[in-house]
């Protein structure tokens, strides 16, 4: 059945604190009450420590991640049917999708420009810091990176990261592709998506197999443009902004 990510943030308070948390869960049925189920899902599954160690591990390799509170998941009879994650919500943070670093939106001046292009490398860097590791999130979208006040990168909605064992490139493709297709117009242009790339591939000009990977991005981000506009969706990068 169709995968539901539902995720809402909510506060836990006792006679001394208030913690703000976030809640992600991804269920195979059909859409429902999930605040409502939570405590359903915790009686009915196991807690799994292992599932958390993609964000232990992130953490200890300077790629940012929300801290855990809780996980459950319920499997059915090959996969796994329905889960969730609690983790401490992000002070002073927002996803790159609701929020881009201040400079994106006022007058491009030189040092708006550096601005830009330093913020392009660390986002190229900050991928490619969570690939090196061996991970894929499958889900790498802009909205899945926080950025706080002082512009440092968080990944979130960690519950389907994982290292493959085969098709580690494939994988790959598929979050650089996400990423790209993510990246708003109005504010990233061609060249800058090539700059994104470049920084990390980690070289100064492309090369044969550079090309090829670049395509096959394009590729994937036009085929999940174009199943978005058949749903009515936004579309990103739809209208690339001209080259600066």
């Amino acid at each position: 059945g169709e995968h539901w990510r539902l995720p809402f943030s909510f506060s836990f308070s006792n006679r001394t604190s208030c913690q703000d948390l976030f809640l992600v869960t991804l269920q195979s049925s059909a859409c429902q009450n999930t605040a409502g189920k939570l405590d359903q899902w915790a009686q009915a599954t196991q807690l799994l420590p292992t599932e958390l160690d993609p964000i232990r591990d992130l953490n200890q390799h300077q790629v940012g991640t929300p801290s855990p509170v809780a996980y459950g998941c319920q499997w059915g009879w090959l996969f796994e049917k329905r889960s969730f994650l609690i983790t401490e919500k992000i002070p002073d943070a927002d996803s790159l999708e609701r929020r881009l670093p201040q400079y994106f939106y006022i007058a491009r001046t030189a040092q708006t420009a550096y601005q830009r292009r330093a913020f392009i490398k660390q986002l190229a860097q900050f991928t490619r810091r969570f690939h090196d590791l061996g991970y894929r999130h499958r889900d790498l979208y802009l909205a899945h990176i926080f950025c706080d006040t002082k512009d440092k990168l968080y990944l979130i909605d960690l519950a389907r990261a994982f290292r493959p064992v085969i098709f580690q490139q494939r994988f790959l493709i598929k979050d650089l592709a996400q990423v790209f297709y993510s990246m708003p117009a109005q504010h990233f242009s061609r060249t800058d998506r090539l700059r994104l790339y470049l920084h990390y591939a980690g070289i100064k000009r492309l090369r044969h197999r550079d090309k090829s990977h670049i395509r096959r991005i394009v590729s994937k981000a036009q085929r999940m443009a174009r199943h978005d506009k058949r749903h009515g969706r936004d579309v990103p990068f739809l209208s690339l902004a001209p080259s600066a």
